[in-house]
């Protein structure tokens, strides 16, 4: 049974460039070939996203303070 959800709970980014995890996740099913190589790329743009995501979350934490 479905039902509305509240107008105060967030919402799913309506833009993928800021769903890095599906991103990635599409980067490899499309790969043909996987190496180390393509693979440590990946960690490295999962690991910038969390850096900037903890940056963000304790800037936005420090102003509401």
């Amino acid at each position: 049974m479905a039902f509305p959800v509240p107008e105060h709970l967030p919402r799913a980014p309506k833009s993928k460039e800021h769903d890095i995890s599906s991103s990635i996740l599409n980067k490899i099913t499309e790969t043909k070939t996987f190496d180390a190589a393509t693979a440590s790329g990946w960690v490295a743009e999962l690991d910038d996203a969390v850096r900037t995501t903890k940056v963000l979350s304790s800037s936005t934490y420090e102003v509401a303070c």
